[in-house]
């Protein structure tokens, strides 16, 4: 929805000038969490300003469902110290990576 801010007409989406209207400011660096899930929703009591990352996790897209697996797809556990973190954010098993690493010297050996 076009509005004016600061003389200047500028796209604004209408959950974030209902809460900001009804609740007040939303904080800088965060976003409205639809608790409801439903993203068309314009109820303020159904938005909480929370950070990306929060937001994300929350949600049901591939990043929050890579967060919230707690093992490796060969079941070892995802505990502190048992996985390399990746520059992408994703994990990867420690104990996986040195088998595939054994695995392939030993097919490739000279």
């Amino acid at each position: 929805m076009p509005v004016k801010i600061d003389g200047k007409w500028r796209e604004r989406r209408v959950h974030r000038l209902m809460y900001e209207a009804l609740v007040g400011e939303i904080p800088d660096k965060l976003v409205l969490d639809h608790l409801c899930r439903t993203p068309r929703c314009i109820n303020p009591e159904h938005l909480e300003p929370v950070t990306d990352q929060v937001n994300i996790l929350r949600g049901i897209g591939t990043g929050a469902k890579y967060a919230q697996q707690m093992a490796c797809k060969n079941g070892h556990p995802y505990v502190e110290g048992s996985y390399y973190q990746r520059s992408d954010g994703g994990r990867r098993c420690k104990v996986c990576h040195h088998k595939a690493k054994r695995e392939w010297y030993h097919r490739h050996k000279v």
